[in-house]
């Protein structure tokens, strides 16, 4: 396949993903691919009204049955019910079946056990999520009519993500599909056993993008992989990682940024310590760094295109930058505020 430059890719981000910025993932790459002479469109469903409405309904509903001394962290465990009645939903052929799976998932919850009539009122809710998501995502596609759909997919995002590329199908079986995100540096890391069997069921997905994707998604687009290839990785690119010096601000003109309460930028990929528990190695390659005045002067790019000062640098962790960068701030008279991950050393 070798993409036309004037058709559109459609980039998505579904839910369920805490929509705290604007989704840089897929900003970075149509800024990326943008610079190359695409028509790259983007959308995030998690601030779609309906779809929201539907989740918040889920989740009081859930917790009016659950007794106070078992919550727990109720959001956090609340968000995996859901997680797994949206996959199950969707694989489950057999409604009684569905039901007695998640009595089953709340009860591993929260120890405690809800009635058959209480899964089917949350079960109902997850159906109407699914018809509001379908004629939300099929309203997308008929306005862009893209030839390339893709959706960066996270544990959490996955269920309503495989749904999206059944439907982008059902809309134009010529469209091309495209799935990466940060599931694939963890549970379903490359060749393993959940990673393989996924390849396998997933005939609605064309092209698996493993690691940092700008490179590897305009090598597909230019059609410089072999026909048929599902997976592509960094090592079918000699390993070769980007340059941050020369990356491109985000591009967040898609959105309506009143929905997210921070901006989004990045100093750094991947990690300097190399921790054996983390998957950003995995998922980014080698760690690099932009230099402190090239994110300043991105900070204050962005701060003056949106008219924000609140930003979350999604960097994996700020130690190694955030000194210099504050340095280089107070220097070039920019004060924005930023939020971020830092570990405590000792000194």
């Amino acid at each position: 396949m070798k993409m036309i430059k004037q058709d559109y890719i459609l980039l998505m981000v579904m839910p369920l993903w805490n929509p705290l910025i604007p989704p840089l993932g897929i900003s970075s790459l149509k800024s990326y691919l943008s610079g190359h002479g695409y028509n790259v469109k983007t959308a995030d469903a998690n601030v779609e009204p309906a779809l929201s409405s539907i989740i918040s309904e889920y989740f009081e509903l859930l917790a009016g049955w659950i007794p106070p001394e078992k919550k727990g962290n109720f959001s956090n465990i609340a968000n995996k019910v859901l997680e797994k009645h949206l996959m199950g939903h969707i694989r489950q052929t057999e409604k009684s079946k569905c039901l007695e799976l998640m009595r089953i998932v709340v009860r591993q919850s929260y120890f405690h056990d809800i009635s058959e009539d209480q899964a089917r009122q949350l079960s109902l809710l997850v159906e109407r999520f699914y018809r509001e998501f379908r004629e939300y995502l099929t309203g997308i596609l008929a306005e862009v009519k893209p030839k390339v759909f893709g959706a960066s997919v996270y544990s959490s995002t996955a269920a309503v993500s495989l749904h999206a590329f059944d439907i982008a199908k059902e809309f134009d079986p010529s469209i091309k599909t495209v799935m990466g995100g940060g599931i694939f540096s963890g549970d379903m890391a490359v060749d393993s056993p959940n990673f393989n069997y996924f390849v396998r069921h997933t005939p609605q997905i064309d092209c698996i993008v493993m690691g940092e994707g700008e490179r590897l998604f305009l090598e597909f687009l230019e059609g410089k992989f072999p026909e048929g290839k599902k997976v592509v990785t960094l090592e079918d690119i000699g390993g070769s990682t980007l340059a941050l010096d020369n990356m491109p601000v985000p591009d967040f003109s898609d959105f309506d940024l009143r929905y997210y309460p921070n901006l989004a930028a990045f100093s750094s990929r991947s990690c300097p310590f190399n921790c054996a528990f983390c998957s950003e190695a995995v998922l980014w390659g080698k760690y690099r760094r932009k230099k402190a005045s090239q994110v300043a002067g991105e900070l204050d790019v962005l701060a003056k295109r949106h008219g924000r000062q609140l930003f979350l640098l999604t960097d994996s962790l700020l130690n190694p930058v955030i000194s210099e960068l504050a340095r280089e701030c107070v220097a070039a008279g920019i004060f924005p505020y930023w939020d971020g991950y830092l570990r405590a050393d000792k000194a």
